[in-house]
């Protein structure tokens, strides 16, 4: 018996959501200034996953909200984030050879 109720525990635990802080002030600045100037390196080996980037941008939405005086240079490395995932998707479609595929389906109207 106790282990069904251990097991019923555990399946609730991993179910039950998370909560979600906003970031501070503090952290939203230190985090810009770090991804803003991690953009300008041109190591693309020590770049960013492609989940690391959706994070980021996350972050900075919710960034505007929390430091509404910085939203420029939050603006600033939200398009810069944007680019990059731009260019990962595009080099993605080119090796995969999809992107005739892509522009074919797009002219018919598959949106």
């Amino acid at each position: 018996m106790s282990r069904i109720i251990l097991i019923s525990v555990l399946m609730f635990i991993q179910s039950a959501p998370l909560v979600e802080h906003a970031p501070t002030t503090e952290q939203c600045r230190a985090d810009e200034a770090v991804w803003a100037a991690e953009d300008k390196s041109s190591d693309s080996f020590h770049k960013p996953s492609g989940m690391d980037l959706i994070n980021r941008r996350d972050e900075l939405a919710k960034c505007h909200y929390v430091d509404p005086d910085n939203k420029s240079d939050y603006d600033r490395t939200l398009w810069a984030l944007d680019a990059e995932m731009r260019n990962r998707f595009e080099h993605f479609l080119i090796r995969h050879d999809l992107l005739a595929q892509f522009v074919a389906e797009d002219a018919a109207g598959k949106r």
